[in-house]
């Protein structure tokens, strides 16, 4: 990561994060993420994030080292194959509420720093959850995820923005 640091302040890009997804490492052994934070920050100027896991983000105990929370926010809104927009709405409602708490607590705004839905069916019940070869091709319920997430969560406070990821259709 600091061989990516380095290239980063070469390069005056404004984020780096960390790490991904450490499930383990990072409950087990914060004080490695807090040396590799400082060290990092000998070499990198910009803004720092870690990409927390969306059921693991709580147990992150380093955030106040870094610039931003980052959450990889594939939380399972509904189990229906097409949701509606509405279903969505208020599946993010609680949601929104610990996001904002878990923000003020730390005192940091939330990057997700990975969002996505598929175009298949169930796209917002965790795309772990189904086998890509017995769901079909769901255009609208992608379509129903992301009007949702744009309307609950964009214009958040506590929200600073997302980084989309991308999924292959094979």
């Amino acid at each position: 990561i600091l061989t990516f640091a380095e290239v980063a302040e070469e390069y005056d890009l404004p984020l780096l994060c960390i790490g991904t997804e450490f499930r383990k490492a990072v409950t087990q052994r914060p004080e490695f993420w807090i040396d590799l934070i400082e060290e990092v920050k000998k070499v990198y100027k910009g803004k720092l994030t870690y990409a927390a896991n969306w059921d693991n983000y709580k147990n992150v105990v380093f955030w106040d080292k870094l610039d931003y929370i980052g959450v990889d926010a594939y939380f399972p809104l509904s189990e229906e194959s097409t949701p509606t927009g509405l279903e969505l709405n208020n599946s993010w409602q609680p949601l929104k509420s610990d996001l904002s708490d878990f923000a003020n607590k730390w005192n940091k705004q939330i990057i997700f720093s990975e969002f996505g839905y598929q175009s298949r069916d169930y796209a917002t019940d965790g795309h772990w959850k189904h086998d890509k070869a017995t769901v079909q091709t769901n255009m609208t319920s992608q379509a129903n995820a992301y009007k949702a997430i744009f309307q609950s969560v964009w214009g958040e406070e506590w929200f600073a923005g997302g980084f989309l990821w991308k999924w292959h259709s094979n």
